[in-house]
Order: structure tokens, then C-alpha cells, then sequence
């Protein structure tokens, strides 16, 4: 693949590997030569442009990106000219987590929600992230979880300005037709007296919406005209999940007004969604508290020759709370550890460390029943999500790894066979809710492999997979 960059970008930089795909080009993950950093490296080809006014808007791209300097966007890194293919290279800061897009698709495939502090805190730096553009008069355009990239910390970097428009002041308009079709907001659509930042925050409440529900709520329309007379309408679904805060529930609604005068302003957004992480802080704090508080009956464990021996509690200084035997000054044979965070663990330990049989209570309400090892789940063991469904197997370095089942909501089974760093990978057997059963290779989490899926109304289909497509 490097062969094919000018000699340039050649010299300075080492090719890693193909990380996305645009309209008019890759993007690259890009290590620097000198100081082995890792940036991304987006790929234009003008050639691929109907006219002049297109390689306009397409490189305008850069000229957006160096104006803006914020946390939580991208950084622009620099710009290279390849006039003689017609080429041009975006230089940008590489987010190590992925994007949105891609948590999101992740977590529906599991049938795990995305915890409510994380939904609160991406949302928060999006809201500073857009506020921050809107400063400058920059209308996004294009805001959707595919362009808000994430960290391995979890810090949210907005990207892809390449429809961004620039106003001539905060009072302007812009009237352009861009975006993506399932977040567009209805002045866009309508078009009909032109557009402002406030279609942005449209695009941020259906960001919301999908990081709570794991779904966009058009997505299930089939056709544009359709998608488009639904937003247009502005009757969405309200959304039904009990341990969703209320405060978030109203709130979308607000944000998602078919009038964009009466939408929502990010300083309203930002204020709620802040309010409402301090609470779930302040309850998460308070549980902990109640946990280190020392019941009438409990006593105290006892230290002989300056170590602890026998039967007891203990408070650590990082806040833990630990209640059962002792020997030798370290956690041995029977005990429940308070964590701080929220977390339980009633069961054996050895060495202070959890090893044996035992309990593991998340704080999100997960649950674990199993064997552990040196603090990690290792062996037979199973695993409940809080959303009713669970896996019954063998575990390895805290993960599912080995012979074992996943199982739906109501106890049907989902998939049985290998799985490995908690994916499906080897072979295996999946049953479709639908009644469609699958059984072949498996790698990642996808059909890969050689496989058969026969069909409910019988008819099969038989060879070899690809990342769920079947390729002959």
C-alpha cells in the first residue's frame, strides 16, 4: 500500500494500516519516523471531483481544521499537494479508541448498553466541542457518531469537517443540502429558509437518542422520501428504559423540536447533562460511604506482632473495605471486598488476592459466578448481563475464552461454541431469534469461515463467509 505514496509522505512516515474509508479516499493510521507517533493521514483524490467547485469544497476541509484548536477535536497536523495524481493528504491527530459509530454497533452485537456516565460524559464534550465551533461562526453539518472519534481514555475528539460551512457572522444562514440522511435535521430537509448552528443540535439529540437506545430512531424507515417525511414530522418514539435518568428522557424531546427556535441551546444541554452526572457521582459516593460505615456486630480485625490475624473488617486507605479472615497480614480463605467504586466480591480468597469460588456484584449491575485466579476470572464460570442475558463457560484472563453458551433474555440459547477475548472465533452454532441457525466458523465475532445458514423456511446457504457475507 505505501508504494503508492508520493515519495515524500514516504520518507517521513511509516504506513501501519487502512483505518477508514471516505467519499473521495482512505484514511491511513500513519507512524512518524522520528519520534514513532502515530497520526491519521486522509487521502483526497480530486480527480474524482465533478468540477472546479467540488475540489473547492473538498479541500476546504483543511482550511476549517486550521482554525480550530480544542480539546475535543481533532488536531490538524499539516497538508500535502500531490499535483502530479491530483492528490491531497490530511495530516490529523489519531484517536486510539475508534468512534462512536463503532461502540455503538459493538454494544447493540453484545446486547450491552453504554453506561450512563459514559453517555453523559461524551455527550458533555461533544456540547463543548460544538460550542466551541459555533464561536467561531462554523456550522459541522455532518455531526454523527461516525465523526465523533473517541480515546482509549474516553475523551471525545469531534472530526471530519470536510461539509463544515463557515458563516460571515452568527446571525447568517447557510441553505446547502449536506449531511448524512438519518441526521438531518427538518430546516435542512425543507429547506425552504435556510439553516443555522441549531441544525447541529438536532444532530447531537439523535446522537443521544442512539447512544441510549443503541438505535437511530429512523434508521428502521425503508426509502429517503420515507426517512425524510418522518423526521419532518418530528414524532419520535419516546424512549422506554427504566434506569435511564427522567431528566435525560424530557430532555431529548426538547432538543429535538421541529422548529429550531425552540430547540434546545447547548448551554441548557450541558447543564443537564452535567446535573445529572454529579447526582449518579454523589449516589455512587454515598453507597460507598454506606459501605465503609462498621456495623454494631462487625468488629474490627485484630493486629498481632503489627500484622493482621483472624477474623474481621479493615478499611484500606484508597477507600476499599474488606470483611472476613486474615493470616499473615493478608487476605486468606473467606471474605467480602467493599470497593470503593462500587463494586462487590463475596468469595475465596488466597495470597490477598481473589482465588477460588466466588461472586463478583458490578456496579452496574452485571453480575459473575465462578472461578477466579490471581484477581481474574479463570476457569468454569458464569456470566449475567443486566439486561437478562447471560454466558455459561469457560474464562481465561478475565475474558470468555474456551467451550462455552450465550444465551438470550429469556434463557433460549444464542450461541454454543468457541469463543476467544469474548468474541465468537472457532466453531460454533448461532440461533437467530427469528429461528435461522448458523453453524460454521466464526472469527471476531462475525461468520467467517466455512458455514452453513440454514434458513427458517428451510432453504440453505452453504460455503464460505466473510464478515457475515457469504462470498460463493
Amino acid at each position: 500500500m505505501s508504494d503508492f505514496f508520493p515519495k515524500e509522505i514516504k520518507e517521513k512516515y511509516n504506513y501501519i494500516k487502512t483505518i477508514g474509508k471516505g467519499g473521495f479516499g482512505l484514511v491511513y493510521l500513519m507512524e512518524d519516523k522520528n519520534d514513532k507517533s502515530l497520526i491519521a493521514m486522509k487521502e483526497m483524490d480530486l480527480n474524482q471531483c465533478q468540477d472546479e467547485n467540488e475540489k473547492k469544497l473538498l479541500i476546504q476541509e483543511t482550511d476549517v481544521l486550521k482554525k480550530l484548536d480544542h480539546k475535543n477535536i481533532i488536531k490538524f497536523k499539516g497538508t500535502f499537494h500531490d499535483n502530479e495524481k491530483e492528490r491531497v493528504y490530511i495530516f490529523m491527530e489519531y484517536a486510539d479508541g475508534g468512534d462512536l459509530s463503532l461502540l455503538i454497533k459493538e454494544n447493540k452485537k453484545n446486547n450491552i448498553y453504554i453506561p450512563m456516565k459514559n453517555i453523559l460524559n461524551y455527550t458533555i464534550q461533544i456540547c463543548e466541542a460544538l460550542q466551541y465551533i459555533h464561536s467561531k461562526n462554523i456550522i459541522h453539518r455532518d455531526l454523527k457518531p461516525l465523526n465523533v472519534f473517541l480515546t482509549k481514555n474516553n475523551e471525545v475528539k469531534l472530526g471530519d469537517f470536510g461539509v463544515a460551512r463557515e458563516l460571515k457572522s452568527e446571525n447568517s444562514i447557510a441553505k446547502t443540502f449536506v449531511g448524512s440522511l438519518c441526521y438531518l435535521s427538518p430546516e435542512i430537509i425543507e429547506n425552504e429558509f435556510g439553516y443555522t448552528y441549531k441544525t447541529d443540535i438536532w444532530a447531537l439529540g439523535i446522537i443521544l437518542y442512539e447512544m441510549i437506545t443503541l438505535s437511530n430512531p429512523f434508521s428502521s424507515f425503508k426509502g429517503n422520501l420515507q426517512i425524510m417525511n418522518k423526521i419532518k414530522s418530528g414524532n419520535i418514539s419516546k424512549i422506554e428504559k427504566n434506569d435511564c435518568p427522567k431528566e435525560l428522557i424530557d430532555l431529548i424531546p426538547k432538543i429535538l423540536r421541529i422548529n429550531p427556535n425552540e430547540r434546545s441551546e447547548l448551554s441548557q444541554i450541558l447543564e443537564i447533562c452535567k446535573k445529572i452526572l454529579d447526582d449518579i457521582n454523589n449516589k455512587e459516593k454515598n453507597n460507598t460511604d454506606n459501605n465503609n460505615v462498621k456495623d454494631n456486630n462487625e468488629k474490627e480485625v485484630e493486629i498481632i506482632n503489627g500484622k493482621k490475624e483472624g477474623h474481621g473488617s479493615f478499611i484500606y486507605k484508597n477507600g476499599d473495605k474488606y470483611v472476613g479472615d486474615f493470616k499473615d497480614d493478608k487476605r486468606e480463605g473467606k471474605g467480602i471486598l467493599y470497593y470503593k467504586n462500587g463494586n462487590i466480591y463475596d468469595g475465596e480468597f488466597k495470597n490477598n488476592c481473589i482465588d477460588g469460588n466466588g461472586t463478583f456484584y458490578y456496579k452496574n449491575q452485571n453480575k459473575y459466578v465462578g472461578e477466579f485466579k490471581k484477581n481474574l476470572k479463570f476457569g468454569k464460570g458464569i456470566f449475567y448481563f443486566k439486561n437478562g442475558e447471560k454466558y455459561d463457560g469457560q474464562f481465561s484472563d478475565n475474558e470468555f475464552n474456551g467451550k462455552g453458551t450465550l444465551y438470550y433474555q429469556n434463557n433460549q440459547k444464542k450461541y454454543e461454541g468457541d469463543f476467544k477475548e469474548n468474541e465468537f472465533n472457532g466453531k460454533g452454532i448461532f440461533y437467530f431469534q427469528n429461528g435461522d441457525i448458523y453453524k460454521g466458523d466464526f472469527k471476531d465475532g462475525y461468520k467467517d469461515g466455512n458455514g452453513i445458514l440454514i434458513l427458517v423456511n428451510g432453504e440453505e446457504k452453504n460455503g464460505k463467509w466473510e464478515r457475515d457475507e457469504l462470498k460463493n
